[in-house]
């Protein structure tokens, strides 16, 4: 074959001789969404990658723990990339952005209303 593809369709899930389902509790462990970006050369944080849950947006100290800890991160110089895929909720009307930049008091240009957000940095 000469730059050719193959493709491999599974008709039925494949047999195991054993199962392991996480409990719950592994699953709320698991629900963190943070990727941590270090440098090189002493592996200081120099970005972090947060990944919006629906847990980060239940309740109104949810809310206000998520944006105090993109505050935090972001005074400490470290580069922050938020992704929400969720619209904006009972606690974070305007999205979990605007919650953030609440913090400084500063207000981001508002997104043209007939477009949605999909990504803020």
């Amino acid at each position: 074959m000469h730059g050719g593809s193959v493709a491999v369709l599974a008709e039925a899930p494949p047999r195991v001789s054993r199962k392991v389902v996480a409990s719950e509790a592994a699953f709320v462990r698991a629900a963190r969404r943070t990727l941590v970006i270090r440098h090189v050369s002493g592996h200081r944080v120099v970005a972090l990658l947060e990944i919006v849950s629906p847990a980060n947006k239940d309740r109104p100290g949810s809310v206000a723990d998520f944006a105090q800890k993109a505050e935090s991160v972001l005074r400490q110089g470290v580069h922050l990339l938020v992704v929400d895929l969720f619209p904006p909720g009972l606690h974070d009307p305007r999205g979990i952005h605007e919650v953030i930049w609440d913090a400084y008091g500063d207000k981001p240009n508002a997104p043209p209303p007939d477009k949605q957000i999909t990504l803020a940095s």
